[in-house]
């Protein structure tokens, strides 16, 4: 298969792939079968796997991006939603019928959950009556009295020219059971965090320490690794793997961003949301544990003003910027926050759209002219030729202190970001004005401080966006917050503290309501 051939399979969508896969089956040939097989891990996970379930759109988009960039990923997914099936079951059958000289070991935290994986490649190999015709050369189907002793579920392997001590699929737990020998080109992880694992701060260390002796298992020539997982704990083994910033985090979560079931008949899941627990849900579907899967924030943190104090408030901007302006991207979201003489926070001004950049750039002069910051902080891992557009902009418009920074993978996945912000809240804090009016470029009027406070904050982090917790948030960032001060008072301020609204006056009053004064 030329590379011209490949990047037109990838590329197709599921009906033209209906089509390419009919005509790879009336030709008939073992060789055709054979080489798609090496070459479309949907193809082996629909055709010859027989995984009917996985004919999805969803399920393909996933089986395309695994491939495009298989090593050195954490994937969390949703329960259900095919990754073990497509990275442990099919990656790694893929792997070995493309190298049946290297060598694998899947690793659980308990090795019988690894053997389980495993389990399912050996009947294929066993059974799979199209891989044993495509892969003669690679599989003992026609003469298993050859098999050996290496054909049991902890360890198979298959033909091969090499005499290597390691089978060529082999199982290990983790925290039990794990090997003290053997050296694999490819260390799979699935599911080495369980419930289990995360019951004391002790277990989770003890299983972050086997994972760090586990890599051992390696070759001197460059190991390959596959995480694939579910959240327990916010500080769990996985929150120490990305710590190391050598893991990059890939989420799908089972809704998209209006919310809507992704891979699930709607009825499905709204019966499975409805019968698992909260912490369940949040960890298991959501890839979002919080505690005992409660709700990050509370009602009763929400502080709200109808003037600001006058003390002395040094203002600064924090613009988090998505590149995209559809239906389904995210927001970009710039926040006005006003570091008084008191120590507080107070959120001044708002910014939350979908904007193309000459848009971004015009609201954040508008912000600017208005509030007259001491810096802008803009992040630009979304938008990275932003700063420069911004730049040439105020050669036109005036100048300001511009700060761009990003997001560093060490920086941790947004929802420990989000995290820094409870404790502020919970110490009062953190003031919002009573509400904001804000006429989207799409003309429609938004009251931000209620969207805040119902689409994020009241609901994090069972949420379709959270833009505005994140954007918030960046004042953590290690780029951001050492420029970030606080004020004193120079003279005996004329402080009247902020006026405290209740949650439930702000609720009971709708849009019409805020925009028909």
């Amino acid at each position: 298969m030329t590379k011209e051939q490949y990047d037109t399979l990838h590329a197709a969508p599921l009906d033209g792939l209906a089509q390419i896969y009919a005509g790879v089956w009336r030709d008939n040939s073992p060789a055709l079968v054979r080489e798609f097989i090496l070459n479309d891990r949907f193809f082996l996970l629909t055709q010859v796997l027989d995984v009917a379930p996985a004919w999805h759109p969803w399920v393909l988009a996933r089986c395309r991006e695994v491939e495009a960039d298989p090593d050195e990923h954490l994937d969390l997914w949703s329960r259900g939603h095919f990754k073990s099936t497509i990275i442990t079951y099919a990656g790694v059958a893929q792997y070995i019928l493309a190298n049946p000289e290297k060598t694998v070991c899947i690793m659980s935290y308990k090795a019988g959950a690894a053997e389980a994986f495993a389990s399912q490649i050996k009947t294929a190999f066993e059974k799979n009556d199209i891989l044993a015709k495509c892969f003669p050369d690679v599989l003992w189907t026609d003469r298993p009295d050859r098999r050996g002793d290496q054909w049991t579920v902890s360890d198979f392997t298959v033909r091969r020219k090499t005499n290597r001590k390691e089978a060529s699929v082999s199982t290990s737990g983790l925290v039990t059971g794990m090997r003290t020998g053997g050296h694999y080109d490819l260390l799979v992880y699935d599911d080495t965090v369980t419930p289990e694992s995360v019951t004391t701060p002790e277990q989770i260390r003890k299983t972050t320490d086997a994972w760090s002796m586990s890599l051992n298992l390696g070759t001197l020539d460059g190991t390959r690794h596959w995480y694939i997982g579910t959240r327990y704990a916010l500080y769990d083994t996985y929150y120490e793997m990305l710590k190391t910033g050598t893991i990059t985090e890939r989420r799908h979560v089972c809704i998209d961003k209006d919310g809507k079931p992704v891979l699930l008949p709607q009825a499905e899941f709204d019966k499975k949301k409805a019968e698992m627990t909260s912490k369940d849900w949040a960890s298991q579907m959501m890839q979002t544990p919080v505690g005992d899967g409660e709700l990050l924030m509370k009602e009763e943190w929400i502080h709200a003003y109808r003037r600001l104090p006058e003390i002395p408030i040094n203002y600064y901007i924090l613009a988090d910027t998505a590149q995209k302006q559809t239906n389904a991207s995210d927001y970009t979201v710039m926040w006005v926050v006003g570091l008084g003489a008191d120590r507080r926070y107070y959120w001044a001004d708002l910014v939350r759209d979908k904007l193309t950049q000459s848009q971004r750039c015009a609201k954040l002069f508008e912000l600017v002219e208005k509030w007259r910051p001491v810096t802008v902080f803009y992040e630009e891992n979304a938008a990275p030729d932003d700063p420069a557009y911004i730049r040439d902009e105020m050669a036109r418009r005036g100048h300001f202190d511009l700060k761009p920074f990003r997001q560093k993978s060490n920086s941790g996945p947004k929802a420990q970001r989000i995290e820094t912000l409870e404790p502020l809240y919970r110490a009062g804090l953190m003031w919002l004005p009573e509400a904001l009016r804000y006429r989207q470029y799409d003309g429609s009027w938004r009251d931000l401080v209620q969207d805040f406070l119902r689409d994020e904050f009241l609901s994090y982090p069972q949420v379709v966006h959270d833009d505005m917790l994140d954007a918030q948030a960046s004042m953590g960032n290690a780029d951001v917050k050492p420029f970030m001060e606080f004020p004193t008072f120079k003279t005996a301020p004329r402080f009247a503290a902020p006026e405290q609204t209740r949650l439930d006056a702000l609720a009971a009053r709708t849009d019409d309501d805020l925009f028909a004064r």
